[in-house]
Formats: structure tokens, C-alpha cells, sequence
């Protein structure tokens, strides 16, 4: 995993039984951080965004495998920061009673969360929060 420092800008793509996409999100973190540390953001981004719609159950797809196992087995991290991030993950799915199904998928079988990725790079400011309903 590159642990090059990053601008972190979380994004999630929300699709329902059917798969249609029916919410996206970009929220821009004023940090700079490793891949693998954006990419626990970004499943903690979705859970949140998945819960403040009321889109639940969820199946959480992600094109980090490291990350998948991280949250499924409960594992931990030599990283403290990302170690933070899973337990703010555990924590929001046990007061919610929230289940999810975690999964992974390369990044070229899910072209809209890509596409929404590239349109992430291009947003300006501290902080940026942008939902859509479809």
C-alpha cells in the first residue's frame, strides 16, 4: 500500500437493491494522510452518509482488500490513526444496529465510484460536503 501523503476526500456512491445509484457523496478532510488511512475514511464517510438517509441495510464496496478485512475481522492496526477510524466504524455500527456485508471490488468493476473519484480531485476549500439524490 503507497503510504505517500495524501489530500484525504472520502467519497461514497449509495445504490440501492436494484443498483441504481441513488445518493453520492464527497466530503474533503483538511489533512493529508497515507491511501490506505483515506480509504478507512472513506467506508466510515459511507456508513454515515448510508445512516443519515436512511438507506440501511447496506452492502459496502470498496477497492481495498486490506481495508475489507480490517473492518470484517475486526483486526487491528499497527497505524493509530486508522486504528481510531475503526473503532469510530465499530462504534456507529453497534448504536446504530447497523449489519453490513463489506466487500471487495477493483476499482475498474465499479466505474461510477471512479468516475465520482476524479470529480472529487477537482473541488477547492477546507471542507466540502456534496449529496445527491438521483
Amino acid at each position: 500500500m503507497n503510504d505517500a501523503p495524501i489530500s484525504v476526500k472520502p467519497r461514497a456512491v449509495i445504490r440501492n437493491h436494484e443498483g441504481l445509484v441513488v445518493l453520492s457523496g464527497i466530503k474533503r478532510l483538511d489533512v493529508n494522510s497515507s491511501l490506505e488511512i483515506a480509504k478507512v475514511h472513506a467506508v466510515l464517510f459511507g456508513i454515515h452518509l448510508a445512516i443519515k438517509a436512511g438507506i440501511l441495510p447496506i452492502c459496502l464496496e470498496t477497492d481495498a482488500a486490506n481495508v475489507v478485512k480490517l473492518v470484517t475481522s475486526r483486526g487491528t492496526s499497527p497505524n493509530s490513526e486508522i486504528a481510531f477510524i475503526l473503532d469510530e466504524i465499530w462504534d456507529c455500527m453497534q448504536s446504530n444496529n447497523l449489519h453490513a456485508n463489506f466487500s471487495y471490488v477493483p476499482r475498474l468493476a465499479n466505474m461510477v465510484a471512479h468516475s465520482l473519484t476524479k470529480l472529487a480531485r477537482s473541488f477547492k476549500g477546507s471542507t466540502f460536503d456534496f449529496v445527491r439524490r438521483f
